[in-house]
């Protein structure tokens, strides 16, 4: 009985680090995105300004 829980709840663990990991890459990937969009941003200002 105990071993049967200790593994669900490792099971659990390592489907929420899982998730953790991903939502931290999609993190990453949208703090990249809004860099990516300052960068354009501020290219375009500085085109216009020439």
């Amino acid at each position: 009985m105990a071993t049967s829980t200790r593994c669900s709840s490792e099971r659990v663990h390592a489907d929420y680090t899982k998730k953790q990991k991903k939502k931290n890459r999609l993190l990453e990937k949208s703090k990249n995105l809004v860099h990516d969009d300052r960068a354009s941003v501020a290219v375009s200002n500085a085109s216009s300004v020439f």
